[in-house]
């Protein structure tokens, strides 16, 4: 995709636009941010576009603009609120009938929502959209061998928390 090339924008979008608003749905918890973290993904990367260098495929580069969005938006949130606090409001609306029929999904989604944002990037990032190590720790811009020791916590954390 050349700087400018409105085509080849809509080609990129269509192509990888789901990705990127799952991905950052998952990390920021809110619709609206998403889908205004996708929309600023691929205006970035449009505005950009001369700036990627094919070392990488698209994906890693589009999923690590959004990264790095989903995370400022987290930090700008936490000065207002505390996500753990909003989880448990949640959680406590819910009958006790309700938490009876929960499936294991949804107990891992529970759990994913007790994660830090960097534990729970690193398990979106392996466990729905399949990459490598190496490419996640592209994206989050952190070592390889803290991608694998987040795995390795959150993957920890997940078993206890679905367990109890």
């Amino acid at each position: 995709m050349s700087a400018g090339d409105e085509r080849a924008l809509e080609a990129l979008y269509c192509a990888h636009s789901g990705h990127i608003y799952n991905y950052a749905l998952r990390l920021v918890n809110d619709e609206k941010d998403a889908e205004e973290i996708t929309q600023d993904v691929f205006l970035g990367a449009w505005k950009n576009a001369r700036r990627f260098n094919f070392r990488a495929r698209v994906i890693t580069w589009l999923l690590r603009i959004a990264h790095n969005q989903a995370v400022d938006r987290l930090r700008a949130r936490r000065a207002t609120s505390n996500i753990d606090d909003m989880a448990f409001a949640l959680k406590d609306e819910r009958s006790a009938d309700e938490f009876a029929m929960v499936d294991i999904a949804d107990q891992i989604r529970g759990a994913l929502d007790h994660l830090s944002p960097g534990h729970r990037a690193v398990i979106e990032l392996t466990f729905v959209h399949g990459l490598s190590c190496a490419e996640i720790a592209k994206i989050m811009d952190i070592p390889y061998g803290t991608v694998r020791s987040r795995m390795h916590y959150a993957m920890q954390h997940i078993r206890r928390l679905v367990s109890e």
